[in-house]
């Protein structure tokens, strides 16, 4: 099926690595043009699964033939994307899900212009989420479908309406000890609204609450530990795969 409609190329990439060197360049920007533009539901491998915004099922070896680029350098080019943060990675039996880290920052509007014409993609292109609980001891269902960081635009109404200044508060006063907010910028509230549109139990006061006194409990995160590591703030929660670990629980106290 022939794809149609277009996507964003920030000029910043004229200065990214990716620029240097065509075969990273081809692999990143195919995987823009097949990224799924809208939500939907897929069947993969027997059980249907939602399909998100921003995310990829592909193979190594279907990028490189698409592409060009030798196999091997595939795989290269994806663990160092992934190594800096742009994308995630997850294997499943013949293919894996890519999830363009960011995607919403730049693709945003084009999702929404596109999202009806762009809905469907061949089988080995598509995109999955897994089942995941939302925070440790939260109030979440086991199974309950939780969708990527990818940062895609939520459709709940909530998604409106995010109460900036009640999260900011919710930091100073769930976690005193870190280093305290001076600056309250557009990349901070950024950060905020990409966390909030990625899944609507993300979309509450309340989730955040948890989420912060989680942190506060966390030993290694706090620096209570006999090699205290001091580096964790604001912006270190927020980021995309720390924000992840600390949903997923990997820094709950053994």
């Amino acid at each position: 099926m022939a794809l149609s409609g277009w996507i964003k190329l920030h000029r910043a990439l004229s200065d990214h690595w990716l620029a240097s060197n065509p075969d990273s360049l081809s692999v990143w920007v195919h995987m823009l043009m097949i990224a799924n533009h809208a939500e939907t539901k897929r069947q993969i491998n027997g059980s249907v699964v939602v399909v998100l915004p921003g995310q990829i099922i592909t193979s190594r070896r279907s990028l490189s033939e698409k592409t060009g680029v030798q196999e091997s350098k595939v795989e290269r080019i994806l663990k160092r994307l992934e190594s800096e943060q742009q994308i995630t990675q997850r294997g499943l039996s013949k293919f894996r899900v890519i999830s363009i880290v960011n995607w919403a920052e730049y693709q945003s509007s084009e999702q929404q212009s596109e999202q009806r014409v762009n809905s469907r993609r061949t089988a080995d292109e598509q995109q999955v989420n897994t089942p995941e609980e939302v925070l440790p001891g939260g109030n979440t269902q086991e199974g309950k479908e939780v969708k990527s960081s990818c940062d895609q635009q939520a459709e709940s109404p909530k998604a409106s309406r995010i109460p900036l200044t009640d999260i900011f508060d919710a930091y100073a006063r769930c976690l005193p000890a870190l280093p305290q907010l001076r600056i309250i910028d557009e990349a901070r509230k950024a950060m905020i609204r990409s966390r909030w549109n990625a899944d609507e139990r993300f979309q509450s006061v309340e989730f955040w609450e948890r989420f912060f006194t989680h942190v506060s409990e966390s030993d290694f995160l706090m620096g209570r530990t006999d090699r205290p590591w001091t580096g964790c703030c604001f912006d270190w929660l927020l980021k995309p795969a720390n924000f992840r670990k600390i949903v997923e629980g990997n820094y709950t106290n053994a």
